[in-house]
């Protein structure tokens, strides 16, 4: 398919006799046969083979961009990546291909940031990749965290991601990953801050980039949190040091936290006269409402009231986007686990809850 797939892009389209299509030819011919076909398991190597043989045409980029907005994850993204990596780390007309990587977890991925990040001398491309470059670090912390949480579910995260990935993650230093998150945090807001992007301005985007880093990672003191509960008695956060603590954010209207009701209530019984305390944030609309819902169900935890909005300022400062999201604090309010639920969060705080009795 690969060689009829190319041998029709040289002898179709208007060159005269004895000469070859320019490279930008080709490419249209190339795009229009997906258009007719649209079945990208039977292009992606053609568009693959167009960006190796033509690598100092403006053209390969647009093959490579193709690749990953149909494969962002997978063998074929990681060609794609490395293609980019070798050959096209300097080009100025990168940040549309960021826009593709999208999530990918691969190593590709960070091998090819540090090479545009090494080798770039666009404002726009460096400012840009240094803010993907932090999001995939900080992305692959979250994903060691998960594999080590659930070591019986490591088989299927080889699988996924593979061995080499699933290895290199558990290899992670979290202090030097942070660092290096930070450090280009700092880069942008010394040379980049004010490169716009489709987010906003890489300055202000950078500040809430450092306090997730600061505050809200593995490994750093978690943030205080100062205000009321649902019922109106004051509640901060930094009260209950020398307790292991799950901050928990929380909706009624939200499924998934209804069905942890009964998981969270067995957590608080099970550890009363220990060295532990579940704090909820409630992102519910209606106060009154709310504390009817604590009374009927029986939540036996404290919540802060945060104003009655997903957008509220805990939930703005934590930056929350999905409902729940769990941390849990040892009893020092270093943050060790995010996002972790039912059988999994009862054995990392019986985990903390020991350490802290020792």
């Amino acid at each position: 398919m690969r060689i009829l797939l190319l041998c029709s892009l040289l002898l179709s389209g208007p060159a005269l006799p004895g000469q070859q299509p320019t490279a930008g030819k080709q490419f249209q011919q190339l795009e229009k046969q997906f258009e007719t076909n649209r079945q990208p398991r039977k292009f992606v190597e053609p568009f693959l083979d167009f960006a190796r043989s033509h690598a100092d045409s403006p053209e390969a980029i647009s093959a490579l961009t193709w690749v990953l907005k149909y494969y962002q994850r997978g063998p074929e993204a990681d060609q794609a990546l490395h293609l980019l990596t070798r050959q096209h780390a300097g080009n100025k007309e990168l940040v549309p291909v960021f826009q593709r990587i999208g999530h990918n977890p691969s190593l590709a991925v960070g091998q090819f940031f540090r090479a545009v990040l090494k080798e770039n001398k666009d404002p726009q491309v460096l400012g840009n990749a240094c803010m993907r470059q932090t999001e995939y670090l900080l992305r692959q912390l979250d994903l060691k965290q998960e594999i080590e949480s659930a070591p019986q579910k490591r088989e299927r995260y080889e699988q996924f991601l593979g061995k080499a990935n699933v290895d290199h993650l558990r290899g992670l230093i979290i202090e030097t990953v942070l660092a290096e998150a930070e450090s280009l945090c700092v880069r942008i807001q010394d040379d980049f801050a004010e490169v716009r992007t489709f987010q906003g301005i890489l300055g202000d985007l950078t500040k809430r980039k450092l306090f997730t880093i600061r505050h809200l990672s593995i490994g750093r003191p978690a943030a205080n949190i100062e205000g009321e509960d649902v019922f109106g008695k004051r509640l901060q956060l930094s009260d209950f040091k020398g307790k292991v603590v799950v901050i928990d954010f929380w909706a009624d209207w939200c499924l998934t936290c209804r069905t942890m009701y009964s998981s969270n209530r067995e957590l608080v019984e099970k550890m009363e006269g220990r060295p532990f305390v579940l704090l909820g944030i409630n992102s519910d609309r209606d106060r009154r409402q709310t504390g009817r819902v604590i009374r009927t169900q029986g939540l036996n935890w404290r919540s802060w009231w945060d104003g009655g909005s997903t957008r509220g300022p805990i939930a703005k400062t934590w930056n929350i986007e999905t409902w729940p999201a769990i941390y849990v604090l040892d009893h020092q309010g270093v943050i060790r686990y995010k996002n972790v639920k039912g059988t999994e969060l009862h054995r990392a705080v019986e985990k903390l809850v020991t350490e802290a009795e020792k």
